[in-house]
């Protein structure tokens, strides 16, 4: 079991010490973890809107899921579904279970201290999953390990000003065409992304510094179906080939109950000639298993009779499924950036499902509109921009002045 008394003890130093409005996001730091490990960190919490230290462990957990950052665009919702990273946040009441509010009042019972928000939360970022509980002792331990850097980085400013921090940004930024030096003295350049960042290790309890490099960006990478039905794939060839299909692997809005509770995902196949959408294969699990996926694909073709010529994607991740399927099936595959009887019917699904909650949640959909900026209110995608203009006219005056000042 890990000290939750010592990690409640550094989440609250964190949450008064405030460095969030000293380091920012964008200025990513390595720490070296007691079992060799590297974590790859930042802070968030400049604007006032999450403040919180993320820890990704290992290069592929950090250039698979943080270069949408470091290259200046907004997050996707597949990037925020790709995640894998642990977190130690400062949480407004809703945002902790019953048991980790108990936990904390015990804890400022114990201290002394006074129990009122925001309250630490430490959580565990999961590919696919709702962010839960943090439960392995790596993760335990390394959000102890980068909470004390935090602190001594901290007690570094204070002492010696942040430049002996040694921080660089690591994200895209435009450069004036009239500056021949950036506002960090490097040399004019259309995006600054540093080829090394520091990393922080404690020698007699003092900060020590060394230059590491930053992990390379890394493609995401799919797992591939490797077990087929031969037998079945035979049966399929035997029917006349025709048509043309439109495939994509979707995630649904709505987490399946698990532990974590994860984000179901289906594989959508439309016709082209009419646009009908086929019967979607649901995928469950995070991860899926893609040999289920192509068994139940196979059989679903079988069932409807539908033997295509040709199948089109436009996805990594479908198109990393549906290569094999389609060379053991002899059917050609398409890769293409315009799917639009899948984007129809994507909007469609996901519109419906909005709607159908809406008398419900009416309330908490004003609370996030809420606590939106107004850049996050323009990155919505296009199925929810149109739902929530059609419920504007029950919305609270403030929330539409604040809706329109987005999208105008």
């Amino acid at each position: 079991m890990p000290d939750m008394k010592k990690l409640y003890d550094l989440a609250y130093q964190f949450r008064n010490e405030k460095i969030w409005t000293k380091v920012f996001e964008e200025e990513v730091f390595a720490v070296d973890l007691p079992d060799g490990k590297t974590a790859y960190c930042n802070i968030m919490g400049r604007n006032g809107e999450h403040r919180a230290v993320s820890i990704h462990i290992g290069e592929e957990a950090f250039a698979t899921s943080f270069w949408p950052l470091l290259d200046g665009a907004a997050y996707t919702y597949e990037d925020i579904l790709i995640q894998d990273c642990i977190q130690c946040s400062m949480e407004k009441t809703a945002q902790l279970d019953p048991e980790e509010l108990d936990m904390v009042r015990d804890y400022c019972k114990t201290t002394g201290k006074k129990y009122i928000s925001p309250y630490p939360q430490f959580s565990r970022y999961k590919p696919r999953c709702v962010p839960w509980r943090v439960e392995s002792e790596e993760d335990w331990t390394a959000i102890q390990t980068v909470l004390e850097i935090v602190h001594l980085m901290y007690e570094t400013i204070r002492w010696k000003g942040k430049d002996a921090l040694l921080l660089n940004p690591v994200i895209n930024i435009p450069v004036e065409e009239s500056d021949q030096i950036d506002m960090f003295g490097h040399p004019k350049t259309d995006h600054l992304v540093p080829e090394l960042i520091p990393l922080y290790f404690v020698v007699d309890n003092e900060l020590h510094i060394k230059p590491t490099k930053l992990p390379l960006r890394m493609e995401r990478s799919y797992k591939a179906p490797d077990h087929f039905d031969n037998k079945k794939f035979s049966q399929l060839m035997k029917k006349k080939q025709t048509g043309v299909l439109e495939c994509e692997i979707v995630q649904f809005p709505e987490p399946v109950e698990g532990t974590p509770p994860y984000i179901p995902s289906a594989l959508l196949l439309a016709q082209e000639k009419d646009g009908m959408l086929l019967t979607p294969v649901m995928m469950k699990g995070a991860p899926y298993d893609p040999n289920k996926v192509v068994a139940d694909l196979l059989e679903m073709m079988l069932k409807a009779g539908i033997y295509p010529k040709r199948i089109k994607v436009r996805t990594l991740e479908t198109q990393t499924i549906m290569e094999p399927f389609c060379q053991r099936a002899r059917i050609w595959l398409e890769k293409t950036e315009k799917l639009p009887d899948i984007d129809e019917a994507k909007m469609a699904i996901m519109s419906d499902m909005e709607e159908d909650k809406l008398d419900d949640n009416l309330g908490g959909i004003t609370e996030m509109l809420g606590d939106l900026t107004l850049e996050q209110i323009r990155e919505m995608p296009e199925y929810l921009v149109e739902t929530i203009k059609k419920i504007m006219p029950v919305l609270p005056p403030e929330i539409v002045v604040k809706l329109k000042k987005a999208w105008r």
